[in-house]
């Protein structure tokens, strides 16, 4: 479930991106930089989060698919994203509070479109693996 919430996260901030740039690769790269603090943030907790081979591909899947994203899509994102930079550190005793802050943010990406979700490939993260 840990990986799966991780993976969720990756995906869906690969297809939200946001950030300092502004363009649609930069909310891609945000995405992965935002993920990849998640995952650090959660190993005391025993998040493993996703490759970075995972995280490369969903990278460059969310490159070549965010033009199937709507610009209130890529707002969602945006807002997923920022609520993952302000994620807590996980340690013991406070995984609740670790991953009710993960949930949080996971549920801003689940109001996007079906053309973008597919794009991202945010269906392939529906199941746990």
């Amino acid at each position: 479930m840990k990986k799966f919430l991780i993976g969720l996260m990756a995906s869906s901030a690969l297809a939200f991106g946001t950030g300092c740039g502004g363009g649609d690769d930069d909310l891609c790269e945000d995405l992965h930089n935002s993920s990849n603090e998640v995952d650090k943030k959660g190993r005391a907790c025993g998040v493993t989060g996703l490759s970075d081979n995972e995280l490369d591909a969903a990278i460059q899947q969310c490159k070549r698919s965010l033009d199937k994203c709507t610009d209130s899509d890529k707002e969602k994102i945006e807002g997923a994203i920022k609520c993952l930079d302000r994620i807590n550190t996980c340690s013991e005793g406070n995984e609740g509070q670790y991953f009710g802050e993960l949930f949080g943010c996971a549920a801003q990406v689940y109001g996007l479109s079906q053309a973008c979700r597919t794009a991202v490939s945010l269906e392939d993260l529906d199941e746990e693996p």
